[in-house]
């Protein structure tokens, strides 16, 4: 499961919309059509690995698949938001002791 936590918080969106603000900062790249795709594509790597890769690939029927995803992404996302508060809160405990 630590596994899985780690990834939901590399690729969480927030983690992940920092990261491309960051390259765009240090590099001094314009927002241009690749930048606002991956920006609107935020989560897609969760999404596919963690929750369709990993957990629905044994389900037979496609609808049922189908029906199984869209609420194994709902609960992933709040999964995902709640493990990336989890470490900002854990960053800035550290940060106020350090």
């Amino acid at each position: 499961m630590e596994r899985h936590a780690f990834y939901a918080l590399r690729w969480s969106d927030e983690w992940t919309l920092a990261s491309l603000h960051r390259f765009r900062d240090k590099w001094h790249l314009t927002e241009d059509a690749y930048f606002t795709r991956q920006c609107a594509n935020l989560g897609w790597r969760r999404k596919h690995y963690l929750v369709q890769s990993t957990l629905l690939r044994r389900v037979p029927w496609w609808w049922l698949r189908l029906l199984l995803a869209r609420v194994a992404l709902l609960i992933e996302e709040a999964w995902a938001r709640r493990v990336f508060a989890r470490h900002a809160r854990a960053l800035a405990g550290s940060a106020a002791r350090g």
